[in-house]
């Protein structure tokens, strides 16, 4: 991860600073000012954190600030991890690409807090959109393995037969080369007019436009909230089952 940037004048802060209006976000930084830390928008409004205010009146002036600005303070990952991990859950469960990044945020925990990291577990459990269940996903590899072998044995048996003359000529001579183009002509021909080329196109056709498709149904980094509770909670008692 990128160090924050800081300097005499200014700290990048840990957070994402949102734009909500237009749906962009920034990494914010404060400014030191005579009475404390400035935090000022792209449109020019500002909002002072002053030395010594208490912190409950501080947040909701924040808030407020934030509210009528249309902007919000979103934690970034490795800041949303940490507050987790440390204060909010018993058991931190990561996915199989997080174990080594959790590993990051222990040195981090340990270094910066003082504190010996709470365990973390890695687990893998894909959930598809609910309607992607008993659906068949389009393979268009297979489909495009099917249609490399079904161009090149359209010809059947007379492809065989020009292989085998091309093969008995001199390489490199023209007669050689010449029967090569003409197997090649042959087989565009036949390709052109084959009925069962024909029927792979129109299903290749189709797989792509389904595949298209299922990119959000199929999609492996759907949130579990879009699950139904049913569904969780059928995945959470799997996860018991295999643990007791």
């Amino acid at each position: 991860m990128p160090d924050l940037f800081a300097s005499d004048q200014s700290i990048e802060v840990p957070y994402w600073l949102d734009n909500l209006g237009e749906g962009t976000r920034t990494r914010p930084s404060v400014f030191r000012v005579a009475e404390g830390w400035m935090l000022e928008l792209l449109e020019g409004e500002q909002f002072l954190f002053r030395a010594g205010a208490g912190a409950e009146e501080s947040a909701e002036a924040l808030r407020k600030f934030l509210d009528r600005s249309g902007h919000r303070l979103a934690p970034r990952a490795l800041t949303l991890t940490m507050f987790l991990r440390l204060l909010v859950v018993d058991e931190f469960v990561h996915g199989i690409g997080g174990g080594r990044y959790d590993q990051v945020t222990d040195k981090i925990i340990a270094h910066h807090f003082g504190l010996q990291p709470p365990a973390f577990s890695v687990t893998t459990a894909t959930m598809y959109f609910p309607t992607a269940v008993g659906r068949q996903r389009a393979c268009l590899p297979c489909l495009k393995h099917e249609g490399h072998r079904l161009k090149h044995s359209v010809l059947g048996e007379r492809k065989r037969e020009l292989v085998a003359q091309i093969s008995g000529l001199p390489r490199r001579s023209s007669q050689r080369e010449e029967l090569f183009l003409t197997m090649q002509r042959e087989r565009r021909a036949a390709i052109a007019s084959s009925p069962k080329v024909q029927e792979w196109q129109r299903q290749f056709r189709e797989s792509e436009a389904q595949e298209q498709e299922e990119d959000v149904l199929f999609d492996r980094e759907l949130f579990y909230a879009v699950q139904s509770r049913d569904r969780l909670a059928m995945m959470i008692e799997k996860y018991k089952q295999t643990f007791q």
